[in-house]
């Protein structure tokens, strides 16, 4: 079965992280997260009481299985932390085609290599757009939520792409409380592009 997620990230490559404890204070701060889910050594959350006041779902009323007690395991919607990544990490949805230059709009499928000259030297690789010669660091490109250049995430199980998205008064509060600019892609099964990941899915 599919493992449909909703990723919130910082967008902050080279700058102060927060810590796991820091977020996770904010986070249950603004009620996004309750008490652990599980036992494991997952850093697993149940959904908060605002959680479906700073989410907004979009089209046809959605069926968000939220209580653990009650909901299959597959299909239950929680939240699991990661600590910050060392180095950054491109992560991507399996549906990602191309990405826009945000300055003209110029579209490219060539994102693979792309990737391949960024992972060369993270930290000073910039894209040059090939319509309007703009330069700019690849994680400035308009990935169409799709894809993210980050090193710490927030992952939301059993949210499709397209099903719903964070409203401005999360990302706002966010962005307060860890001085990190944030933003969201939408993937399937992550744990598959974690380089030996602290914790498995």
């Amino acid at each position: 079965m599919l493992n449909n997620q909703l990723i919130l990230y910082s967008t902050t490559l080279n700058a102060p992280l927060p810590t796991i404890p820091q977020l996770i204070n904010t986070l249950q701060t603004l009620q996004f997260i309750a008490q652990p889910y599980s036992s494991s050594q997952q850093l697993n959350y149940q959904v908060g009481e605002q959680f479906l006041n700073l989410i907004t779902f979009l089209g046809c009323s959605p069926v968000i299985h939220t209580d653990p007690t009650h909901s299959d395991p597959a299909t239950l919607c929680y939240l699991t932390l990661y600590p910050p990544f060392q180095t950054p990490l491109f992560l991507k949805s399996p549906h990602l085609k191309h990405f826009r230059c945000p300055h003209c709009r110029h579209s490219s499928q060539h994102w693979s290599s792309l990737l391949q000259a960024w992972e060369q030297d993270k930290l000073h690789f910039h894209y040059t757009c090939p319509h309007c010669q703009t330069t700019l660091p690849p994680q400035q490109l308009n990935w169409r939520h799709q894809a993210a250049f980050t090193r710490l995430i927030l992952l939301i199980h059993n949210l499709y792409e397209g099903e719903a998205v964070p409203n401005d008064s999360l990302m706002t509060h966010l962005k307060q409380h860890t001085h990190n600019d944030w933003d969201y892609f939408y993937t399937q099964h992550l744990s598959t592009q974690l380089p030996n990941p602290p914790f498995t899915e």
